[in-house]
């Protein structure tokens, strides 16, 4: 099973022309006042030749609120995508046992050619738990959008 998983995913990363930009470190259960969380990712993809890494921090600021930071860097070693610094932070409200809301707000600092460029944005994300037949294994999924200031 474990190997038809890896060749999976193999074939739909080199079938697909697009990378995530930010590794995903929420979960739906809140941290519970006082608690702490942090997590490191990195990613990269193809065929373009990004590479990055994002570093995540959760407190429990009650018992159904956690405040979270994320500070990401892309590289890009294509002159047509440019990297950047995102620096996001907000709450995320758990809003029953299988769903939560995660508002962020933050900058992005992006090195277009020569000069550098900055936006506001949000990344509101819904997540939801999806029910699973294996107890011990929990499903994630979450819709995002992306606002800027554009």
């Amino acid at each position: 099973m474990i190997v038809k998983l890896i060749a999976l995913s193999v074939v739909t990363f080199l079938m697909c022309s697009c990378a995530a930009h930010l590794p995903e470190f929420q979960e739906i259960e809140p941290l519970g006042k006082g608690a702490h969380r942090g997590a490191v990712g990195v990613f990269g993809g193809a065929p373009w030749g990004e590479i990055g890494a994002s570093v995540f921090h959760s407190a429990g600021v009650s018992e159904t609120t956690d405040w979270s930071t994320q500070c990401t860097y892309m590289y890009s070693l294509n002159t047509d995508f440019n990297s950047g610094l995102s620096l996001l932070t907000g709450p995320k409200l758990g809003l029953n046992d299988r769903l939560a809301l995660s508002v962020p707000l933050g900058t992005y600092v992006q090195r277009e050619y020569a000069a550098n460029y900055l936006a506001f944005l949000t990344t509101p994300t819904l997540y939801i738990a999806l029910p699973s037949k294996n107890p011990s294994l929990e499903q994630l999924f979450f819709v995002r959008s992306e606002l800027t200031n554009d």
